[in-house]
């Protein structure tokens, strides 16, 4: 089961407000009449905030009630949870939007970012299970007489495991993973333009700098934002393609990950002939942290065993080195 963190529960209901002031601030939805004051639009960005992790949390409790749920149903309550949240800041839009034929359209971009929420609220609270480190230094000083170890331990109150492990595979991990690097190279692309120009002002007081940067970030927002949105998709087949290297490689360490995607951008660059130089230079050290951050959510997992062996005949089940391997039999 996955653990009640007060934190993580803090950490969601500000990403919701900040979604709430996103939308505010781009016509997504209207502040009602009665917030419209900075000191009332707190208290407004603080009620949606709050609703959201009520609904969030009671999800939450429903599920350990039962004692179901993974990181895909809290990326799924926490879909349901913002997009319902959403539809109540402005019941009046979404009925109209619906009433129209287009309310499901409405509620696409909240799904999509409660289901980012809930997840990240999964990885950050982690599970709800006990480390017997006692119980396990027992087991195995009973067992270390044993010429072959088990690999797989219980202690009555947890089960470890000290087989081959491998990096899980996981499209949706992959995908956000690849959407922290776009806004990791958005964030960069927009302050170095911004910084850069600052420098060339020939005006060095202090207030007429700031305010050229924050001009030059408010305009290269839009062009940040674009970039960020077309290089997601190759970014999650690097991702991807770097993964599957790595496991053929058996290799599962952070740093191998951070290797892979430096050079995965300068391949990039290498196999279209240099038509995307410029987005694959760019790309290098988001594709690294990128590919770090998809280590890290998406964990490791026990590699599969061999698949079963059909035999017709039982002479053919002898070793690689056995002399039937080399001698045919002579027929007189």
């Amino acid at each position: 089961m996955i653990r009640t963190d007060k934190k993580a529960f803090g950490v969601a209901a500000a990403f919701a407000a900040a979604f709430y002031f996103f939308c505010l601030k781009n016509g997504l939805l209207f502040l009602p009449v009665l917030f419209k004051s900075f000191d009332k639009l707190i208290i407004w960005l603080a009620l949606g905030a709050a609703g959201y992790v009520t609904l969030f949390a009671g999800a939450h409790f429903a599920m350990r009630r039962l004692k179901f749920g993974g990181r895909g149903a809290y990326a799924l309550a926490g879909a349901m949870s913002l997009a319902i949240m959403f539809i109540l800041l402005d019941l009046t839009a979404a009925i109209d939007a619906f009433q129209q034929g287009y309310g499901l359209v409405r509620v696409i971009a909240p799904g999509i970012l409660g289901a980012i929420f809930g997840f990240l609220y999964a990885y950050r609270a982690g599970w709800d299970q006990p480390d017997d480190i006692e119980g396990l230094a027992e087991r195995i000083a009973s067992t270390s007489g044993d010429r072959s170890s088990p690999a797989l331990v219980e202690t009555g109150v947890t089960t470890y495991f000290d087989g081959p492990v491998q990096v899980r595979t996981s499209v949706p991990i992959m995908l956000l993973a690849a959407l922290f690097g776009s806004i990791l190279m958005g964030v960069a692309t927009v302050l170095s333009k911004a910084g850069w120009e600052a420098l060339m002002l020939p005006e060095r007081a202090m207030g007429p700098v700031l305010q050229h940067g924050i001009n030059a970030i408010l305009a290269y927002s839009l062009e940040a934002t674009m970039l960020g949105i077309i290089t997601i998709l190759p970014m999650t087949v690097m991702i991807c393609a770097g993964h599957y290297a790595l496991r053929g490689l058996g290799k599962t360490s952070p740093v191998a990950f951070f290797v892979v995607g430096l050079t995965a951008p300068i391949l990039f660059t290498i196999f279209t002939l240099g038509m995307f130089m410029v987005i694959g230079v760019s790309l290098i050290i988001p594709m690294g942290i990128a590919m770090v951050v998809y280590r890290h959510m998406a964990g490791l997992e026990p590699r599969p065993v061999r698949e079963d062996i059909l035999a017709k005949d039982h002479r053919n089940l002898v070793g690689a080195d056995h002399p039937r391997r080399r001698f045919g039999r002579v027929i007189r």
